[in-house]
């Protein structure tokens, strides 16, 4: 993603304990909603009005999934 978004991203989760959806081994990270090169790149890869089914968060091309989180701002990204 950073290659290919050519910006700045900051990890801010991703294998530590305490949420149900990360951890080791699970296809998830959390990165800080950032720069607008990144908010970018990620508008530009969600295909529009495809929804992930039972979720808040959008499809990307490439087969992962976006979801803006509010609390703090991040994005979190579910790998395919």
């Amino acid at each position: 993603m950073k290659d290919r978004c050519a910006c700045d991203i900051n990890n801010t989760a991703g294998t530590e304990g305490g949420h149900v959806e990360h951890g080791p081994g699970k296809p998830v990270v959390d990165i800080s909603y950032g720069t607008a090169g990144l908010n970018t790149y990620i508008f530009g890869q969600i295909e529009t009005n495809n929804p992930v089914p039972n979720s808040f968060a959008y499809l990307g091309k490439n087969g992962i999934s976006y979801r803006y989180e509010d609390n703090p701002p991040h994005w979190h990204i579910r790998l395919p």
